[in-house]
């Protein structure tokens, strides 16, 4: 089963991931977002980050955290090779999620697309038959 793919939108790309959980629907989905922003196959973990989020569904959680994931590789001026879900809780009002995002400092002939953010328009998040499918839109 493939980990994610791309799919074309009217302005942008969808990323679309996989996975038998959510957990790993949600790396994959993570992958598909650092392979848009550069070449992760070619860095070294050097650093490791730890990221917290919080939100009343799934669609929000993904969105949020994602987008975070971008803006604090952005800050740090860092790319990032792969995302670990380190925790995941649904709470009586909310699901809540920490993970790790490993890569190195940022190289710039690794780059591909500038990546804004993770936006909300037309965010999926779908359990069919204990399959999981993610559906996002970065804002390129």
């Amino acid at each position: 089963m493939n980990k994610y793919r791309f799919i074309d939108h009217r302005a942008d790309m969808f990323i679309e991931s996989y996975g038998k959980s959510y957990r790993e629907a949600l790396e994959n989905c993570a992958l598909g977002l650092f392979d848009t922003i550069c070449d992760s196959k070619k860095l070294s973990i050097k650093k490791k980050i730890i990221i917290r989020e919080k939100a009343s569904n799934l669609v929000d959680l993904t969105t949020y955290l994602l987008s975070k994931i971008v803006s604090v590789g952005d800050a740090r001026e860092m790319m990032f090779k792969k995302m670990k879900v380190i925790k995941f809780e649904k709470g009586k009002k909310d699901f809540r999620i920490a993970v790790e995002v490993f890569g190195q400092p940022q190289v710039h002939k690794l780059g591909r697309m500038y990546v804004k953010a993770v936006t909300h328009h037309e965010a999926m998040v779908e359990n069919k038959d204990k399959k999981w499918r993610i559906r996002i839109l970065p804002d390129i």
